[in-house]
Formats: C-alpha cells, sequence, structure tokens
C-alpha cells in the first residue's frame, strides 16, 4: 500500500495522473524485488494512467487563470490546477477566467471556456483560439468579448450558454474569421445573447441552433456563412434575429444562412433594412406550430438577394410573413412549398412571381403578390382576403378561393366557375377578370 499522496508532475497521457518527484515507498518492503519502490509505483501509474487514456479517452483538467488583467494567456505559471498548483497553460484543457480581460499571443486550444465577469471583457492578441465540445459558458453578469486577430476555430459539437437563466452578452467581435470542423452543432441556449460582428465561414453541412430564451444579434455586413440557422422556441414574444447598432443602418444578411428553420412557434423579428439572402425557411412542424416572421418597425423592406426563395411550411403549420419583399439585383421570385400555410400581409414589389406548389397560400394585403406572375399547381389554393386583386395570374391546374378579393387573369388563361359561384376557380375556359 502506498503511503504517501501523489502531488508532482501532471502524466502527459492523463492530467489526473502525476508523478511523485521524492519517491514513495511501500508500507513494508519486500525481499527480492527487482524493482525499487519508486519504480514500481511509477510502473503501476503509467500502466493506470495508460488503461484510463484508452478505455475512457484523456479527461481535460480545469486551469484557472491568476494572471494579471490583461495579461497573456502564455506566460509562465499564469494557471493553476484544481489542487491549487502553479502551472503554466496546456493545450486541450479547459479554460476558466474570472474578472479579466487576457492577451493570446500564439494559438491555443481549449476543450471549453468558462468566463465569469463583472464587466466587459476582452481576448485579445495574434492567436487564434481553437474550442472543443466544452463549448463557452458566461457565468458572469456582463459582456464576454472575443477577437483574437487569428480568429476562432470550433473543432467540435459544442454549446454555448449562460450559468443561470440571467440574460448575458457573448460577442465575437473586430470581423474576425470564424471556421468550423465539417458537420459540426453550435447550440446557443440559456439567457445568452450571441453578438455576431465576425466573418463567418461556417458551410451547409453545419449548423447554428438557438434554443430556449436565446438571443441573436448580428451586426452590419457581417454573417455566419451559409449554416442551417434554426430558432426553437417562444422568447419574450419573439426568438429575435435582430441587429444592433444605429437605428438608420442596413443589415446585409448576404451571408447569414443557406436554410432557416423555424419550430416550436419561434418568431422572428428583422430589424432595419436588410439584403435578404437565405434561399430556403422552413416551419418544420415540431411543437407550436404557429411562427411570424415580422419587422421591428413598420414597414421595414427586405431586399430579396436569392433568385428564388422557398417558404416550406410543413402540414398543419403556419406562417404568417410580415415584412415587406423587395429585390435587389435579381428578379426575385417567392416559391411557396409544403401542405401547411403561408400568409403574406405586406404589399411587395418583387418581380420574379409567386409560385404556390403545394398547401395554401394567403394574401391578405393589396399587392402581395408582388409585379410579376401568379401560378397555383394542382392540389395547391391561392385565397384573396376580402378586396385583393390578383393579376397576371395564369393557373393551369390550381385553385383561388376569392373571398371577395379578384382575379385578373393573363390573355391566354382558362377558368371555369363552379356550380355558377366564382368562390373556386378552376382551369377550363377562357377569361381575363373574375370578381368574387
Amino acid at each position: 500500500m502506498l503511503n504517501a499522496a501523489l502531488s508532482g508532475k501532471l502524466y502527459a497521457g492523463n492530467p489526473h495522473v502525476r508523478f511523485d518527484e521524492k519517491g514513495v515507498a511501500l508500507e513494508k518492503p519486500r525481499h527480492g524485488s527487482l524493482l525499487s519502490a519508486d519504480r514500481i509505483a511509477s510502473k503501476c501509474l503509467w500502466v493506470l494512467g495508460v488503461i484510463v487514456g484508452v478505455v475512457f479517452g484523456t479527461q481535460a483538467a480545469r486551469l484557472t487563470y491568476v494572471g494579471t488583467d490583461g495579461g497573456n494567456w502564455t506566460a509562465s505559471n499564469v494557471w493553476k490546477t484544481e489542487t491549487g498548483e502553479a502551472c503554466s497553460w496546456t493545450d486541450g484543457n479547459t479554460a476558466v477566467i474570472s474578472n479579466v480581460s487576457v492577451k493570446l499571443p500564439s494559438n491555443v486550444t481549449v476543450e471549453g471556456l468558462e468566463w465569469s465577469t463583472k464587466a466587459k471583457k476582452t481576448l485579445t492578441g495574434n492567436g487564434k483560439l481553437t474550442i472543443g465540445a466544452g463549448g463557452i459558458i458566461n457565468g458572469g453578469s456582463s459582456e464576454v468579448n472575443l477577437n483574437p486577430a487569428g480568429g476562432i476555430h470550433l473543432s467540435a459539437s459544442q454549446t454555448w450558454k449562460t450559468s443561470g437563466t440571467s440574460k448575458r452578452m457573448l460577442c465575437l467581435d473586430g470581423g474576425r474569421s470564424v471556421t468550423a470542423a465539417s458537420g459540426i452543432t453550435i447550440t446557443v441556449s440559456g439567457g445568452l445573447e450571441v453578438r455576431w460582428a465576425a466573418n463567418g465561414s461556417l458551410t451547409s453541412s453545419e449548423t447554428m441552433y438557438f434554443t430556449g430564451s436565446s438571443y441573436f444579434s448580428p451586426a452590419a455586413s457581417r454573417g455566419l456563412g451559409s449554416p442551417t440557422l434554426i430558432f426553437d422556441g417562444y422568447r419574450n414574444g419573439a426568438n429575435w434575429i435582430s441587429s444592433y447598432g444605429e437605428s438608420t443602418d442596413s443589415r446585409n444578411w448576404e451571408k447569414m444562412a443557406s436554410k432557416l428553420v423555424l419550430r416550436n412557434g419561434a418568431c422572428i423579428k428583422l430589424h432595419r433594412a436588410s439584403k435578404f439572402n437565405i434561399p430556403e425557411i422552413v416551419v418544420d412542424g415540431t411543437g407550436d406550430k404557429t411562427s411570424t416572421i415580422k419587422p421591428a418597425t413598420s414597414g421595414t423592406p427586405l431586399s430579396m438577394l436569392a433568385a428564388e426563395t422557398h417558404f416550406d411550411v410543413a402540414e398543419n403549420c403556419s406562417l404568417s410573413f410580415d415584412v415587406p419583399f423587395a429585390e435587389s439585383g435579381v428578379s426575385a421570385k417567392i416559391v411557396k412549398d409544403g401542405l401547411g400555410s403561408l400568409t403574406v400581409t405586406t404589399s411587395n414589389s418583387y418581380s420574379g412571381g409567386l409560385e404556390v406548389l403545394k398547401g395554401k397560400m394567403t394574401l391578405s394585403s393589396s399587392g402581395a403578390e408582388g409585379t410579376g406572375p401568379v401560378s397555383v399547381a394542382s392540389g395547391a389554393t391561392l385565397r384573396l382576403a376580402q378586396g385583393i386583386t390578383v393579376r397576371q395570374a395564369a393557373i393551369p391546374a390550381g385553385t383561388i378561393e376569392l373571398n371577395g378579393g379578384n382575379v385578373v387573369m393573363t390573355e391566354d388563361a382558362e377558368i371555369t366557375q363552379e356550380d355558377d359561384k366564382t368562390e373556386c376557380l378552376h382551369v377550363d375556359i377562357l377569361a381575363k377578370h373574375i370578381g368574387g
């Protein structure tokens, strides 16, 4: 039996295994031993370290920063172990920082980052920060600002969160590069607001997932890249996509996502003028099945940059889109897909046309269909609110519910009145104008 605790150097294969440089002794000497007590103890610990490392994987240690405010991350002995011993930083561990700013002079890899602060604190310097599966925790009451010149790399799926329920901020600042390993998911939860002022290079194989009371605030001309962006849940009336800064600034969503997914009643607010380049918007049918996209202020325009924007609303789900459409540099087209219902409540000026492929689409404002041609596919329905007139309608096989609205057909369109009524229209005979 060993009669002394080990407190020496970290074993490289497992940070929780240490070698005692002073040696240890056995309680009773064993005659005829070919190895000294020191060597026996070292051999046993080496074998134990190998077994733990192979079977369970190396477990990251938590190292706490004890250097000065604004000090260097990689300076000697500015960290301490969980047992209180001074040490220098070793890559692959979890960094714990409290109420100080830190400089990153060279590249550093952390398993996780836990930062508690009562006032805004920053990570600066020329290095790159790589963050593993431990993710980021803001455990304080103020902002943690990550601004390393070398950028940030996310090497594994991870969660960014607060340690409590109150709102706290994580800012990725300075237009720095943010990259990610292929196929990972970044989950943002708790009361964390992510203020995104970085240049993201996430691809369509990665996912940015906001849940609970989390909040996303992108800066002008910055973006995530092209990941799937998911908002899950209903946050104080809105699971907001917002923008910070002066109210006169435009907000460009040219590099934000390849797909926007709303679930569990997520409600999106778009703050101020935006250029919008998300080609697919999905309501996936999970949980609460009613979602809304609306402006933070009345009349906020949305310039469509994609040639086609698809709204895929799942069966028994609905989406109300309350932001006016425009277009920028393209002839933008809106396509309604999915068996659920899409309602457009604003007058729009996009010219590429409206195509209803599946489910039901409701136009509740004059000019909601834009200025281009309108078509309704077989099995789909276009519903008009009272007094709404749709022009340039070419209806090959679908249904229009007039409800007091009007349809002005293209010259080659053919329509049938069913049972001497014009509440539902189908294709058959030549006509140019039908009123409800």
